[in-house]
């Protein structure tokens, strides 16, 4: 019997790099802002878009800049620290976070998870849900939801359009 998840999958994306990605190896030692870690590999059917659409607009790179960024390789055996000091890989965190979708993109403040992106997602909410990290929104709104329709709204009441699909 073959399992769907065993067989070989085609290369599709080589590794991209950004001018936000940083080196790092032991991500408990980010504490001064909010870490971002995206997780890529080399069969990420998404990852083009996510280099293409959301992270080269100029307005994702301004709030790129107000956060650590970390890309790994999901597939890594290489040995890392994760955000709460644990000896690890990346693949094995992968697996501890139980991601299933690339690229993975989980976002972390003082080792606490925040927010994560598992599916794909429009430049705006991509944007909307660094704003609510960056911003630590999470301490002042119940739910991701409640923040988001307080910035729909705070954006529509400024008179400025709020477009999703771009």
């Amino acid at each position: 019997m073959h399992k769907l998840s065993q067989r070989a999958r085609p290369r599709v994306y080589t590794f991209r790099d950004h001018p936000n990605f940083e080196t790092l190896t032991n991500l408990s030692a980010v504490t001064d802002k909010p870490l971002m870690v995206i997780f890529e590999d080399e069969i990420c059917g998404g990852c083009d878009a996510l280099h293409d659409h959301m992270l080269a607009q100029p307005s994702t790179r301004d709030l790129l800049d107000r956060i650590t960024v970390v890309r790994l390789d999901a597939r890594s055996t290489q040995l890392i620290v994760d955000v709460v000091g644990r000896d690890t890989t990346p693949q094995r965190w992968v697996q501890d976070l139980e991601l299933s979708y690339r690229p993975g993109i989980v976002m972390f403040d003082q080792g606490q998870e925040i927010f994560r992106i598992d599916a794909f997602r429009w430049t705006f909410h991509f944007q909307q849900a660094l704003r609510y990290v960056i911003d630590r929104q999470w301490r002042h709104y119940e739910t991701y939801q409640d923040y988001a329709r307080a910035d729909r709204n705070a954006i529509l009441d400024s008179g400025q359009d709020v477009h999703v699909r771009n």
